[in-house]
């Protein structure tokens, strides 16, 4: 299949644009995914555990957004407040995000569409400068293991390369217009002394971002990189992706609201997981808070369970308010077991309990005594699914 790159230069492309845009964001701006002020971290948990779908067909990657395959794949919002320095509600027409992911067996390649509304576009980051976190950029969090952990510098116990923070930098498009050359930067090195801020453009083989007055369409490709990672030979840890593959995915965006501040300061950074207070902009070097993708074929009936009804798996009361949650499976799935594991952010083994023979449903109380509070995973093996989900422990009762 043929690749896009370089400008937007086919004849009539330009009036498709306007027309898919106009129908996309009037779509996103009357659909019901914003009624109001952003929260500030309301504990919404349900968008930490996605599902991305493998592309039927590519997408052409042209900032538009309108192929076919991208149908089959759900928006999830970006509207968790991490960092807030000015009102703890953030008004819509201030930001508001949501994105989409699939996968592809034959690039082994992520696929993303992220639409973002934002008032005031920062720009003007020159590389390899350290301050990219001050501008208008939108971040994409990945861990290809999910094997959670720091993330800053290879030291003896700790690789750069565990996780990736691709903070995404690009000059804002002109009014309907496309941008196709970004900076995408993180740390590397051993230490603060010896800090090196690679380019990581290279990962990321397709990128186009489309402005039409305030609202802005990325869309992109991105290769998925092992912690073995070299930056001198990055083909070398490039991952085959496969369907059953969990790997850890969160997405963010870093705003700025005043141009003409010197220095730079971000004034709000909104993510797409919940996380607690004391972990708010701990993604950059940690890979413990971050959400879960799982890839599923198309053809599986089990991917359209994942994608409409979130497995039929559900869990609650979340946030946990007591010592006791329970688990309920809703599916036409069906085996001979059902394994629950609570394993703690650092991947310790709290619970484990085999449960005998089940049909179509499934319910269970789990108690859980001695569970501070703080942010959990529960581990569902069916069989012939694994589905991973965070649940919260609250600090009182609600």
């Amino acid at each position: 299949m043929p690749k896009f790159i370089g400008s937007l230069n086919n004849p009539g492309m330009s009036g498709k644009i306007s027309i898919i845009r106009a129908s996309l964001w009037l779509s996103f701006a009357c659909g019901g995914l914003f009624t109001g002020n952003l929260l500030l971290n309301a504990g919404v948990l349900h968008s930490d555990s996605l599902v991305a779908i493998e592309a039927v067909s590519l997408p052409w990657i042209d900032g538009v957004g309108d192929d076919a395959c991208w149908e089959s794949a759900s928006w999830q919002p970006i509207d968790q407040m991490w960092i807030s320095w000015g009102e703890p509600l953030l008004p819509f027409d201030d930001f508001k995000g949501e994105f989409k992911v699939m996968w592809s067996s034959e690039t082994d390649e992520l696929y993303f569409l992220v639409r973002t509304t934002d008032d005031v576009f920062v720009d003007g980051y020159v590389w390899p400068g350290g301050k990219y976190p001050d501008y208008d950029i939108l971040e994409v969090f990945i861990d290809e293991d999910y094997s959670g952990g720091t993330h800053i510098f290879d030291t003896e116990n700790t690789l750069a390369a565990n996780a990736f923070s691709y903070h995404i930098v690009i000059d804002e498009p002109a009014d309907e217009g496309i941008t196709d050359l970004p900076v995408v930067c993180d740390i590397a090195g051993t230490s603060w002394g010896d800090q090196t801020t690679p380019d990581y453009a290279g990962h990321f083989p397709e990128l186009v971002v489309s402005r039409e007055g305030r609202n802005f369409i990325w869309e992109f490709s991105m290769v998925v990189h092992s912690d073995t990672y070299d930056h001198t030979d990055p083909e070398a840890s490039v991952v085959e992706l496969t369907a059953g593959k969990i790997m850890g995915l969160s997405m963010a965006y870093c705003d700025n609201d005043d141009p003409d501040e010197d220095p730079l300061a971000r004034d709000n950074f909104i993510g797409s997981v919940y996380v607690t207070e004391e972990a708010y902009n701990d993604h950059w070097q940690n890979a413990d808070g971050y959400g879960t993708l799982t890839l599923v074929e198309y053809s599986s009936s089990v991917a359209t369970d994942h994608l409409h009804k979130n497995s039929g798996i559900n869990i609650y009361p979340n946030p946990m308010i007591d010592s006791n949650i329970h688990i309920s499976i809703e599916s036409d799935l069906s085996g001979n077991q059902v394994v629950v594991r609570v394993l703690s952010m650092n991947r310790q083994e709290l619970y484990r309990k085999v449960f005998e023979r089940y049909q179509s449903q499934f319910t269970r109380k789990i108690a859980l005594e001695g569970i501070v509070p703080g942010i959990y995973l529960i581990e569902i093996d069916t069989g012939d699914q694994i589905f991973v989900r965070k649940f919260a422990r609250s600090t009182s009762h609600q």
